[in-house]
């Protein structure tokens, strides 16, 4: 769905792409579940996030300056000065319907996950990713947060 690739690029098509993926790797391939890693950056992000619960025995899950759902990152992303309107005057971030949610996902993702995230983000707030990783419900012994100064 980007490029010169064909279809939509919606939360479905990438979310099943991706699962086509590891179908590939691990039924086709022969790769063992546990010698695998899913990277997600950016929007990216979401969709492993969206994904990696279904595959406990992954190898482990890599969430680099990701967005907490699809509503923060329209936030985000949506200039600040749209069409001369402050964000808060026009909340189009408001009316982004998905149900991406990383914070939903995060603590039943079993294999262990390194979040990395840049304090300097200026695409993906560092703040948000912060807030989303101390309300987690539970302490999770295999998540580390790894903070890229003047990142």
């Amino acid at each position: 769905g980007y490029g010169n690739t064909g279809g939509e690029p919606t939360q479905e098509t990438l979310c099943t792409m991706l699962k086509d993926a590891i179908h590939t790797l691990t039924h086709e391939q022969h790769v063992k579940p546990e010698n695998l890693y899913l990277l997600g950056q950016s929007l990216g992000g979401m969709v492993v996030g969206d994904v990696a619960h279904e595959y406990p025995d992954l190898a482990g899950v890599v969430l680099e300056s990701t967005f907490p759902n699809f509503q923060r990152a329209a936030k985000d992303l949506i200039p600040l000065n749209f069409g001369g309107l402050p964000w808060w005057v026009l909340p189009l971030h408001e009316q982004v319907q998905s149900t991406y949610n990383l914070a939903g996902h995060l603590p039943h993702i079993q294999a262990p996950k390194l979040v990395i995230h840049g304090e300097t983000d200026h695409l993906a707030s560092y703040a948000a990713m912060k807030d989303l990783l101390s309300k987690q419900p539970v302490q999770d012994p295999n998540l580390t947060f790894l903070t890229i100064r003047q990142g």
